[in-house]
């Protein structure tokens, strides 16, 4: 298995490995190190920031804690931040490419699509199509389940959502 393949530049995914090797850090510039992982803890080097958003694995619903949507935030901050990031989890297959799939999604919205009277499904289609390509280039991801891209789904909206609310906020103040 592939420890770390490279979405685009500046953001990786992986396995556990990654964030434990600083051959493969170094190598790939990494800055971040995102681990969604629950089952183990990182290596800390210096000069790497770490993130740890411990999430299950086993059938338990972490889309519930709001997880997911911390995570995906917290990578896209760091990309936007010029920072080169790596997303792992223990075997970097599931709740890595959950979580990348998101956040591939949510940039690639632009203001027309959330204006769209057709949000919801220009939303669905934008997560399949995001989903599609990481599998392409890693494919030891899990299939995800109906049931699992539903819940990306709810997640996604729920960030759109929030997005969508503070931004009218923020014009009407």
């Amino acid at each position: 298995m592939d420890n770390i393949t490279k979405v685009r530049d500046g953001f990786y995914v992986g396995t556990s490995f990654c964030g434990r090797d600083l051959n493969i850090l170094k190598e790939n510039n990494i800055t971040t190190v995102v681990n969604v992982g629950e089952d183990y803890e990182d290596t800390v080097f210096d000069g790497i920031k770490y993130h740890k958003f411990g999430m299950l694995n086993n059938g338990n619903d972490p889309f519930n804690n709001g997880k997911y949507e911390l995570a995906t935030m917290c990578i896209i901050e760091a990309l936007n931040n010029k920072e080169c990031v790596v997303l792992q989890c223990h075997e970097g297959k599931s709740r890595t490419i959950a979580v990348a799939t998101l956040v591939l999604t949510v940039q690639s919205l632009t203001a027309e699509d959330l204006a769209s009277h057709n949000v919801a499904d220009i939303l669905m289609q934008k997560l399949y199509k995001s989903y599609g390509y990481l599998c392409s280039i890693r494919p030891v991801a899990v299939e995800i389940e109906s049931s699992h891209i539903s819940k990306i789904y709810r997640c996604l909206l729920g960030m759109v959502k929030k997005s969508t609310q503070h931004k009218e906020e923020v014009r009407t103040a």
